[in-house]
């Protein structure tokens, strides 16, 4: 008789899972319109320059990319309980290099409305992609061999600019597996901001512990909550000792308020041990209290959750015809309280809140026709999307 901590998740979705799934899609929202509709010309966690208020808008947005994929490895923990094992890494390889030639196509089409091969990012569907291609194989491993893997995993970025020099970092194996970096393949400019071992560690973190994650989130709540402060305890202290591993040492600032933006001011590209800790932990405290509330109480964000892969590219798409209806037709958008600060091209943070309002109230009324849509058909289509 297999043992409890050890027995396969039961099929089903989880709630709380595809509601946290809908709040990280929404923090995508609120960082790709702040990208979109700037508001300064400096990056927002340069703490020399930053405001608080805009450091925090971006910090907080940390936490979509990792809950994302921590996700996608739990769920690929679901989908192995309905799968046979070849029918699994079949199906995880094909996906994977589906997401892949999203990333290089309709993402690109949605994020800039170009076809400009010349320059193309490598960003965070890739990184999905590339992970579950890797996935196909790692998905027979032992659970526990394959979270130690993904530890060795998310040091890889480390382990590598700490050895080699850096002439030998310059490649195209290392900037699409472990370092960020540009490379050049047939003419075309590829520029990997997330390499795939870090990001696949993740995918692995949410595969191991899919199991106990998903009897705890249907049982008992306290223990997952625990983990995720424990996750932000270690966080501050490693972050504080200098041994969070990540290249942005922490140093104190002239005021408390840069200080304290320093100390949260972890690396994502690629994601540091501290930085993983430092995002991971909320997204915990997210399950926990998504777990603990009535369904019903959840309908909006799980139901945006359900329909996450449409609704990324939907949401960027949508941010583009915004971004050229407000310089085509500047008065209706005032009209909204939406114009740029004069002389200055640039908008306030409240306007930019204002906008993720807009843009995710479209994605929910998709997300309820997409939801009744997939109650209607059950076509192979939707386990790509």
């Amino acid at each position: 008789m297999p043992d409890e901590s050890t027995r396969p998740p039961s099929p089903g979705r989880v709630v709380a899972i595809d509601a946290v799934r809908g709040i990280a899609i929404v923090l995508m929202i609120l960082d790709h319109c702040r990208r979109g509709f700037r508001v300064a010309n400096f990056p927002p966690t340069d703490v020399a320059r930053t405001s608080s208020e805009l450091f925090l808008t971006r910090w907080v947005t940390h936490v979509a990319a990792p809950t994302f994929v921590f996700l996608a490895g739990v769920s690929i923990a679901l989908f192995t309980t309905r799968h046979a094992g070849r029918s699994v890494s079949a199906y995880l390889f094909k996906r994977g290099l589906f997401l892949i030639l999203m990333e290089l196509t309709v993402v690109k089409f949605c994020s800039d409305f170009g076809m400009d091969y010349n320059f193309t990012y490598l960003q965070v569907i890739w990184a999905i992609g590339a992970s579950m291609v890797l996935m196909a194989g790692l998905v027979h491993l032992p659970r526990p061999a394959g979270a130690l893997l993904g530890l060795a995993f998310l040091v890889s970025p480390n382990v590598l600019q700490a050895t080699l020099p850096p002439d030998r970092l310059d490649g195209a194996v290392v900037h699409l597996l472990a370092v960020p970096g540009g490379f050049t393949l047939d003419g075309m400019r590829l520029q990997v901001s997330y390499p795939a071992l870090p990001w696949c560690a993740m995918m692995l973190f949410g595969f191991a512990s899919a199991p106990t994650l998903l009897r705890l989130l249907r049982e008992r709540r306290w223990p997952v909550f625990a983990l995720g402060a424990v996750l932000c305890a270690a966080f501050a202290v490693l972050r504080y000792l200098d041994l969070d591993l990540d290249p942005w040492r922490f140093y104190v600032q002239g005021t408390s308020e840069k200080t304290l933006m320093a100390f949260l001011n972890a690396t994502k590209y690629p994601p540091s041990p501290g930085f993983t800790l430092m995002t991971l932990g909320p997204m915990f405290l997210l399950l926990a209290g998504a777990a603990s509330l009535r369904d019903r109480l959840l309908f909006v964000p799980a139901t945006i959750g359900r329909a996450a892969m449409t609704l990324y590219l939907l949401h960027l798409l949508l941010i583009q015809i915004l971004e050229l209806l407000a310089d085509a037709f500047p008065g209706p958008f005032a009209a909204f309280g939406l114009a740029p600060v004069a002389g200055t091209g640039l908008y306030t943070l409240p306007q930019v809140y204002w906008l993720t309002v807009v843009v995710t109230g479209f994605c929910f009324l998709a997300a309820l026709g997409y939801v009744a849509l997939r109650r209607r058909t059950r076509h192979p289509v939707f386990s790509y999307i």
